[in-house]
């Protein structure tokens, strides 16, 4: 899991990245076709820099892993039982 920082001031109305409400979140999940299934990239924009290292300390990095990690285990399941 790549977790990179990217300056959404040029994106707000105002110019000023705390334009966004603090622990404010937008996810933006987008899923392709492959040949062996289909991947999904997940783009979560916070409102500042220090918004997202504050989730990651809290076990965020680690947390969405073993989410993920589950649905995977529960995808295999169900593709056994069709």
């Amino acid at each position: 899991m790549d977790l990179v920082w990217t300056d959404v001031s040029k994106y707000s109305a105002s110019g000023d990245a705390k334009y966004y409400c603090e622990w404010a979140t937008h996810w933006e999940n987008v899923f392709t076709p492959t040949d062996s299934g289909t991947k999904v990239n997940v783009i979560i924009t916070y409102g500042s820099k220090e918004d997202m290292e504050k989730i990651i300390s809290l076990g965020f990095k680690e947390g969405f892993s073993a989410a993920n990690q589950n649905l995977d285990e529960l995808f295999k399941k169900l593709q056994n039982d069709i």
